[in-house]
């Protein structure tokens, strides 16, 4: 059987300067296609046996030198990378003495500082103010001298307060956080102190109070079953630059504790939930907030309301609690907030007959957003048209409308928008069946005067959701306005949930594409 073996010599050169070569000799098979003694069953005899044995060992002993070569040009290679890592190294640091950068002026010097340094969290054994203060005298200079490099660092969120072992940080980086701090100078810290209060450790707290002057933004969540005393924590101290606060009303349960950021004259941006029903209305410079956002009943956020008399924005989500829910009636604080620009109101009908829209009057408004409960049940009917008697009692001008998921009963207040631009609408699965048509229809119509007759200034218009209506239809609505010398500057459609047998052929997207400058629509 060794006679179909063919004996070859290999060589292979080791080192292509000393030509150093090393050579093996081995016994090849023939392939099994062509090995006629492997495929006629050959049993090798005794002899035979040994003889293929002894040709596997020398095999094996050849491959072991070639392993023992492999490994030592392997270890050359690594001792050649590692040098030249070094020498990288070497030359970034030569190449340093003469950078571009080194010419800069300081004062430009400290713009890019900032801008990279931006971001980075106090704390960290080395972050990048750091790094950069240790490259040389000037730009060590630069970073210590420029307040304005450490206003934009990151605080770090306290309690928890670990590294990324788990380990409890030590007095070290609370001493880091401090020096840190301090390098600002006394001036307003652009990122928020975050405080959770389901953990009792209130070290890193306690290294932040002393500079609570600084503070413009501070976000305190509630997850703690117990509340801790928060008036130890934040009470008694100056908050002359807060503008941001994020807090749950379940922590002003104490009478001590509620009027502890009274004295906020900064204080323009309020979030506020009230997830537990507390029975109680935190002591807040109510009058100078123009940013609210709000997770509360409806009866709780409009008694907010009448306070808030100068809010530019407002977002609300509707908090529904287990049990009867009685109407607000006359009960409900009737809220006029004649500054009011834009406001977002989810689940509007969420406390059944309850609308929040009956108790509020904006007659600045300019954006609305408004969403509907997905869930709601078919009782009671929903039939009374609130958001139009919501619009004509402001007597505002409305630019920007979105709906999402409206009964049909309130599309009826598009034939009151004159000065509408932008209509978002994104359809509930069981308000799409003739309603869709129709509006396409009413935003065709138009006037003997040759206005449309609904949204006339209308430029942007979004359809989303499930749909059933016809492409056709789409076009002749883009087409009349045109003609009407309305055009529409933006038209979104949302295809992903669209009944395409009921939209037709997809060419119209085509045409709709030349009609309109900014077309988005799926093919």
């Amino acid at each position: 059987m060794l006679n179909n073996f063919k004996k070859c010599r290999i060589t292979s050169t080791v080192c292509l300067n000393c030509r150093n070569e090393t050579s093996f000799e081995v016994n090849i098979p023939p392939p099994p296609s062509e090995d006629l003694a492997l495929r006629a069953g050959h049993t090798p005899s005794a002899s035979e046996a040994l003889a293929v044995k002894a040709s596997i060992q020398e095999t094996e002993d050849s491959l072991k030198r070639i392993r023992r070569d492999q490994m030592s040009l392997n270890t050359m290679m690594k001792r050649l990378s590692d040098l030249g890592s070094a020498f990288e190294a070497t030359l970034t640091a030569q190449r340093a003495y003469v950078a571009p950068i080194r010419q800069l002026p300081a004062e430009l010097l400290s713009m890019i500082f900032t801008w990279c340094c931006m971001d980075e969290v106090i704390g960290a054994a080395r972050f990048l103010p750091l790094g950069l203060g240790s490259v040389c005298k000037l730009w060590r200079d630069v970073v210590q001298d420029d307040p304005n490099i450490w206003t934009g660092l990151r605080l770090p969120k306290c309690p928890p307060f670990y590294n990324e072992t788990g380990v409890s940080m030590g007095r070290a980086t609370l001493q880091r956080i401090d020096r840190c701090i301090r390098a600002a100078k006394g001036l307003p810290l652009s990122q928020p102190v975050l405080y959770t209060t389901d953990h009792a450790d209130p070290a890193p707290l306690l290294v932040l109070q002393k500079y609570s002057s600084q503070w413009q933004h501070l976000v305190v969540t509630n997850l703690a079953c117990d509340p801790p005393d928060i008036c130890s924590l934040f009470g008694g101290r100056s908050y002359a630059n807060l503008h941001t606060l994020e807090m749950e009303a379940g922590l002003f349960l104490d009478p001590t504790t509620n009027g502890i950021f009274l004295d906020t004259p900064a204080l323009r941006s309020l979030t506020l939930e009230n997830l537990c029903d507390a029975p109680v209305l935190p002591q807040l410079p109510w009058a100078n907030l123009t940013e609210l956002s709000t997770a509360t009943t409806t009866e709780y956020v409009l008694t907010l309301l009448h306070k808030c008399t100068n809010l530019l924005s407002w977002t609300h989500h509707n908090v529904v609690f287990e049990g009867p829910n009685e109407p607000l009636g006359l009960v409900a604080v009737h809220a006029v907030l004649p500054r009011l620009r834009t406001t977002v109101i989810h689940d509007v009908d969420a406390t059944c007959d309850t609308r929040i829209l009956e108790f509020i009057q904006a007659p600045a408004l300019q954006g609305l957003t408004l969403s509907w409960d997905l869930q709601r049940t078919p009782t009671p009917v929903y039939t009374a048209p609130y958001v139009s008697a919501f619009l004509a009692r402001s007597q505002c001008s409305l630019l920007v409308l979105s709906l999402q998921a409206p009964p049909t009963s309130e599309l009826g207040c598009l034939h009151s928008l004159p000065d509408l631009r932008v209509f978002r609408l994104d359809w509930d699965e069981g308000e799409v069946q003739q309603s869709q048509e129709d509006l396409l229809v009413a935003l065709s119509a138009v006037s003997d005067s040759g206005e449309p007759v609904s949204l006339p200034k209308l430029e942007e218009l979004e359809l989303s959701g499930y749909g059933r209506y016809r492409g056709e239809s789409v076009l002749k609505m883009v087409e009349a306005r045109r003609l009407a010398s309305r055009p529409l500057r933006a038209l979104d459609l949302d295809l992903f949930h669209v009944d395409m047998a009921s939209f037709g052929p997809v060419d119209v997207l085509e045409r709709l594409r030349a009609l309109v400058p900014d077309f988005i629509g799926s093919d």
